[in-house]
């Protein structure tokens, strides 16, 4: 028997993964995004491969390959341009490993037309074999996107569920679309808003927000935050907010101890808003609420909250349990979320 330990760290070491500086994502996070330099615009590259599918049916096999390619540049708010393919196969003089290759063809034509998503490079590699015996249908793609703008990013904590409404709404509200940022980056780029989503982060049978709070990303939120950028935790992602200590209070379990899903209306100010939640701890409390900067207040009691606050701040810091992102299509309740992200952020336009 014989036992490899292979570090693949090693294989980073022969070259620049920094890329001089300019990778903002890297190592073992996929995709990779390097910046263009002197420019907001960056790209993004993933691979990957299925053997064992691919040696079932290949077909399949390279249009799952290509599709989680696609979805992985989607994923972090890069617009997938292209394909580039590695096609290892064994003897083509075997109809077998022919077939194979032939379906594989196949398949990746099919789902590139679909997708609009064109291959332009490629290589194929035959005669892979040991002692008569042929490797397994290897197909490889690498996959490239890009991104218009780094700087604007939302947070995914493992049991968000809020990313993708979030993500459109965002896209809609500024017309550029966001970065989607993984909770173990231990470094973000300067944005003109951060976003932390709402779900059920990991750890919320604890305490709503009690594990989160130590995800490497929050360092690098409470640096931004501390130099001015604009933070906004919405449901889940306000509880995160609340026990990392960048707001004052705490979400508690509903009044009702039930979970409470419905339109509601909530008010800053003399204005009026009506905005969806979703939540079973949206219950707010502080003993001193007159120390707490009120951004706003349901119009009447939906959970217990004191003095019926549903959202507050701290300067550049916003956190609510109402879901904008859900208050912005035409079949929503209504597109009062855009009136709440133009209050925090500034007009569109400016955004823009």
């Amino acid at each position: 028997q014989v036992i490899i330990d292979f570090d693949e760290y090693w294989v980073w070491e022969q070259y620049d993964s920094q890329v001089m500086g300019n990778t903002i994502q890297g190592l073992q996070d996929d995709p990779a995004i390097v910046r263009i330099p002197n420019s907001k615009k960056a790209i993004a590259m993933t691979t990957y491969s299925n053997v064992q599918l691919c040696n079932y049916y290949p077909k399949k096999g390279i249009e799952l390959i290509i599709n989680l390619c696609h979805g992985a540049l989607e994923r972090v708010g890069a617009k997938p341009l292209g394909i580039t393919n590695c096609l290892n196969f064994g003897n083509p003089e075997n109809e077998y490993v022919m077939q194979e290759f032939v379906e594989t063809i196949i398949g990746m034509s099919e789902t590139c037309w679909k997708l609009k998503f064109p291959v332009v490079s490629g290589n194929v590699s035959f005669y892979n074999e040991t002692s008569g015996k042929g490797i397994m249908p290897t197909p490889v793609i690498g996959a490239v996107g890009l991104i218009e703008d780094y700087e604007n990013g939302h947070y995914n904590i493992p049991g968000s569920n809020c990313d993708n409404e979030m993500e459109r709404f965002l896209h809609k509200f500024s017309g550029v679309k966001p970065i989607l940022v993984w909770h173990k980056w231990d470094t973000i780029p300067d944005a003109d808003l951060h976003v932390i989503p709402g779900g059920f982060s990991y750890g919320d049978y604890l305490r709503v927000g009690a594990l989160a709070k130590l995800s490497p990303i929050m360092k690098e939120i409470k640096r931004v935050a501390k130099e001015g950028q604009k933070i906004l935790g919405v449901c889940n992602g306000f509880q995160v907010l609340c026990e990392a200590g960048m707001l004052p209070g705490t979400l508690r379990i509903n009044r009702t101890q039930e979970f409470i899903c419905k339109p509601v209306t909530i008010r800053q100010a003399g204005s009026t808003f009506l905005i969806p939640i979703a939540h079973s701890e949206g219950n707010y409390y502080h003993p001193n609420p007159r120390e707490v900067k009120v951004a706003y207040t349901y119009t009447e009691d939906i959970n217990g909250s004191i003095n019926n606050i549903a959202g507050v701040y701290n300067d550049n810091v916003l956190g609510m349990m109402p879901h904008p992102e859900r208050a912005f299509e035409t079949y929503h309740c209504s597109q009062d979320g855009f009136n709440i992200l133009e209050g925090f952020c500034g007009r569109r336009s400016k955004i823009n």
